[in-house]
């Protein structure tokens, strides 16, 4: 049974692995990743990436060890991330002597990909499966970090103990998006929604709600939809856009793949309101991006939405209906032109990520998390 680092003992510097298939900087997992990195780095320890594929805009800082370049036995303190299926990954554990501790980060159920891509379907079904063997295998030693609450409760359906699973927020680069909202009547809205197109996401949902707008408040609305395409998705890609020309709104929908760090920003900035209708988030990092930016969020209940937007916020029922769609619609107005409820919203949003997801405040739960497998001995 791997033991606990004994770092008073430790004849050399402590080394730790991080660990995921991939290291892109675009996304989630990549931020996740480079902020444990860093904070470790910073802290004495000798770190690295182990991985199959790596993002080079991440810099030589970062150092990066294909995990078939190096043995697990090399490292005192695993910290392996998990996603969706990695049998190199499974298999790179099973040779750890060290302290393993699981970050999890939620697995799209199978059924919402099946119609588009039966390959992916499978990846995350395999994954779920692996997530029963992660959990059995190291089930008397390692422990696990879940994003929110919600993700915790999918580990503990899978047979986790719950006395070794932590709720542990993911680093993100939310500190970039602080800035004042706009509080001016506002008369022509800029919604936005940030995700990768799948159909989760329900991307649908928001186009029919803009829609709704048009028909029965006014004109004066743009969605923008940002997010990240995978070739798996194209066919679904293509029904939105057939979506928006049935339904006669072209002028009013834009569709924006991979933007980069800078015009991200600025979208956020220049955006009225964040509408997101996802009905699997294992956290939802955009939308605590918009609280940061001060646009206000309307959200369904869903996931961990609800809780990762934290009190005082806008969360209603999934719409169904066309009636589910204009109340929406109506949400949106009020939202918008009611500048008390704005700045009441904005200012709630402020409080929720400053208070649990600053950076400060995810590295002290972080290492409140790891401590168990750094503690001297």
């Amino acid at each position: 049974m791997p033991q606990i680092i004994n770092m008073a003992r430790q004849p050399h510097l402590v080394r730790i692995a991080i660990c995921h298939r991939a290291f892109v900087m675009s996304d989630a997992i990549g931020h996740d990743i480079l902020g444990m990195y860093s904070l470790l780095s910073e802290m004495g320890f000798d770190v690295a990436v182990l991985g199959e594929f790596f993002d080079r805009s991440a810099g030589a800082d970062v150092k990066f060890i294909p995990v078939s370049a190096t043995e697990a036995t090399l490292f005192d303190l695993i910290i392996y991330h998990h996603s969706i299926n990695w049998a190199v990954g499974e298999k790179f554990l099973r040779n750890v002597r060290g302290t393993v501790v699981f970050r999890y980060h939620s697995i799209t159920p199978p059924a919402f990909l099946q119609p588009y891509s039966t390959a992916y379907a499978n990846e995350c079904a395999v994954g779920i499966q692996q997530t029963v063997r992660l959990l059995q295998h190291h089930r008397n030693w390692a422990h696990w970090m879940a994003t929110s609450h919600f993700s915790r409760n999918e580990l503990l359906t899978c047979g986790a103990d719950p006395s070794r699973v932590s709720v542990v927020p993911p680093f993100t680069l939310v500190a970039d998006y602080f800035a004042l909202g706009n509080l001016q009547d506002v008369r022509e809205v800029k919604a936005l929604f940030i995700g990768r197109f799948v159909p989760n996401k329900a991307h649908r949902d928001l186009i029919k709600i803009v829609h709704s707008y048009l028909h029965h408040i006014d004109d004066g609305i743009i969605l923008e939809l940002v997010g990240t395409l995978d070739d798996n998705f194209r066919a679904y890609f293509d029904e939105l856009q057939g979506l928006v020309d049935g339904l006669g709104i072209r002028d009013h929908v834009q569709m924006k793949i991979a933007v980069s760090h800078e015009d991200l920003a600025e979208l956020l900035r220049s955006s009225t309101v964040f509408l997101c209708c996802s009905v699997h988030e294992g956290f939802c990092v955009p939308v605590i991006e918009a609280q940061a930016a001060g646009v206000p969020v309307i959200s369904v209940n869903a996931g961990a939405l609800s809780e990762t937007l934290g009190p005082g916020q806008v969360v209603c029922d999934l719409p169904e209906t066309s009636s589910d769609y204009l109340f929406y619609a109506y949400v949106i107005r009020e939202v918008v032109r009611n500048l008390e409820l704005r700045r009441m919203l904005i200012a709630n949003a402020h409080s929720n990520v400053i208070r649990r997801f600053s950076p400060e405040a995810v590295e002290n739960q972080f290492l409140a998390s790891l401590l168990p497998a750094l503690t001297l001995q």
